[in-house]
């Protein structure tokens, strides 16, 4: 007898994965092989050829490891922009968790590219890009957006800010 529509087969098991690791599906269309292979870090999972330099071949190194590199990274770009724009929220000084505060364009037209951290780009190419921002926190961030409050002006830091009497102020009609 056949299935009616909507009915599950009860004999139907999900895949068992070859690694018990969490993780997006391998990309189908990736060029360069895969293979399994013990990490020192991670134990045995899957290895990827990454490129070692130009006309330097490729070598093989642990996805996760790798992953983790690019993370440290970015992170580590964060603390130090973030660190170099005063460490708080120039509206309202909030400064207790980085991962709240961003980075937000003052004049959208000179925008090269989103301070994202999502960018392969260098140290040297965000400190440029975070002189065209104000360092503000996710509410400021999207009240600034949203037309509820003013947009600091370029170099403004919360001392300067607040001493105008501007911190979280509503934008003039």
């Amino acid at each position: 007898m056949g299935k009616k529509k909507g009915e599950i087969d009860p004999d139907l098991k999900a895949p068992t994965p070859l690694v018990g690791n969490r993780g997006r599906p391998p990309d189908p269309r990736r060029k360069r092989p895969v293979k399994q292979h013990r990490c020192k870090r991670h134990g045995v999972t899957e290895f990827a050829q990454y490129s070692a330099g130009p006309g330097r071949g490729y070598r093989w190194s642990c996805k996760r490891c790798v992953g983790e590199a690019v993370t440290r990274r970015k992170q580590k770009l964060k603390r130090i922009l973030v660190e170099e724009a005063g460490s708080r929220c120039t509206v309202c000084g909030y400064d207790r968790c980085i991962v709240n505060l961003g980075f937000h364009h003052v004049d959208p037209k000179k925008k090269s590219f989103a301070m994202s951290m999502a960018n392969g780009k260098s140290l040297a190419a965000f400190r440029e890009e975070a002189r065209k921002c104000v360092l503000v926190c996710a509410n400021c961030h999207g009240e600034i957006e949203a037309g509820v409050i003013e947009c600091p002006p370029l170099g403004a830091t919360y001392a300067t800010w607040r001493a105008l009497g501007r911190s979280r102020r509503k934008r003039p009609a």
